[in-house]
């Protein structure tokens, strides 16, 4: 079954903050590194903003994970 646009920007910003709590990344830190403020993450991760594809690529590079694990779906 193939997710909704707004499902997959839900999986996106989960996971972003996800990984984030992993990689032991504040908000504030993830924002400073990708060009935006703390509430613009927490929005990316709560899908109320859409993430651009050039943002997500700088989160993936902070964050160290490649692009494509943010938009596989769990089986």
């Amino acid at each position: 079954m193939r997710s909704s646009c707004d499902e997959v920007d839900k999986l996106i910003g989960e996971r972003i903050r996800t990984l984030r709590k992993i990689r032991r990344i504040t908000g504030s830190q993830l924002g400073r590194e990708i060009g935006v403020s703390p509430q613009q993450v927490m929005k990316y991760e709560k899908a109320i903003n859409k993430i651009s594809a050039s943002k997500l690529l700088l989160v993936a590079q902070v964050l160290a994970q490649d692009i494509s694990w943010f938009y596989k779906e769990d089986k």
